[in-house]
């Protein structure tokens, strides 16, 4: 039941015009993708090239519907495999918001053609997030990743996630009051964790 309010919502916020904000997809699947130690990829590699994201379990199928929704394409023409999901167009397509740059002490050698490939290591470019409402997307798809709200306080927890840094400069470009600061327990995994109070205009979406 959960699944369906879900789409219900997204599909309310991304359209109704009499709403300030409307949801920038693109942004929200961003927010979803699990970073855990980074984003790696074999970009010229037929197969490793197609990646597009994973994603925790149970927000497969909203990914899944959200992403082929939007963007017009046939579940059939997206490989999944567990949690992660493979296209070429897509990957090409959500890669251009990150910076990329060659990794040169590691490579990737495919056991099917024997070749080696180069890997390459994307961090998210803030530069395309330009607009509130793309920060304040990210934020939501990051929140239905690992978050929770309590009593109006919303809590991100993660793990060794490069993108946790980049909601932590969304929450104070969007001039959301900290309650509790970035407290990275360094351990291993290194927990990081933040909670914040979004301001009226905003809160609602979490909810």
């Amino acid at each position: 039941m959960r699944y369906y309010i879900i789409i219900i919502v997204l599909f309310c916020l991304q359209t109704n015009a009499q709403n300030k904000f409307k949801l920038n997809i693109d942004s929200f699947l961003l927010g979803m993708f699990d970073d855990y130690n980074g984003r790696y990829i074999a970009l010229d590699n037929t197969e490793k090239g197609t990646y597009l994201a994973t994603v925790k379990s149970e927000l497969s199928d909203v990914f899944l519907d959200t992403l082929t929704k939007y963007h017009k394409i046939s579940k059939n023409e997206i490989k999944k495999l567990n949690f992660s999901f493979y296209n070429k167009q897509l990957a090409e397509h959500f890669n251009k918001y990150y910076k990329i740059e060659i990794e040169p002490d590691y490579e990737y050698i495919d056991e099917k053609d024997g070749k080696e490939y180069s890997i390459y290591n994307l961090s998210l470019n803030e530069q395309n997030f330009d607009e509130n409402n793309k920060k304040i997307s990210f934020l939501i798809g990051f929140f239905y990743k690992c978050g929770f709200l309590e009593s109006g306080e919303v809590t991100l927890k993660t793990a060794n996630s490069p993108a946790f840094e980049n909601a932590i400069h969304f929450i104070s470009q969007l001039g959301f009051r900290y309650c509790e600061l970035e407290r990275p327990e360094y351990n291993i995994p290194t927990v990081q964790s933040v909670t914040f109070k979004p301001t009226e205009e905003y809160i609602e979406y979490f909810k």
